[in-house]
């Protein structure tokens, strides 16, 4: 560009704002400085927000993760549990029969009658 149409340029805008008056240009120029801030604000806010419904969202995971461990060591109690009634109960079975194959006899016959006559019954 010469001197001469930057001149000319300068007179024109200088024309323009004599005839428009300084406060759209004001406004404009403010514009220009205060909506990057501001956009910049309202992004700040947003981030702001997003991260802490991160940080509620790992809470509730961790809580959640405690929760799952309490049950499964209250699962694992109740099959410690369970393994041994069934051990108790087998071992009662066992008991039962031996029993039941020891008294198989009238009372008054086994009174009488020796280990050996019993086997040999059989």
């Amino acid at each position: 560009m010469e001197p001469a149409q930057i001149t000319a340029l300068i007179n024109s805008m200088a024309t323009l704002i004599g005839v428009t008056g300084t406060t759209p240009f004001i406004t404009l120029f403010l514009g220009a400085l205060l909506v990057p801030w501001l956009v910049l604000v309202l992004v700040s806010i947003s981030q702001h927000r997003r991260f802490e419904s991160v940080v509620t969202m790992y809470n509730n995971n961790f809580q959640q993760v405690e929760v799952t461990q309490g049950l499964a060591r209250d699962y694992q109690n109740l099959a410690r549990d369970e393994r041994e009634l069934v051990i108790m109960t087998s071992t009662a079975m066992t008991n039962m029969h031996a029993a039941i194959e020891n008294n198989m006899y009238c009372p008054i016959v086994r009174k009488n009658a020796k280990p050996k006559d019993i086997h040999n019954e059989q």
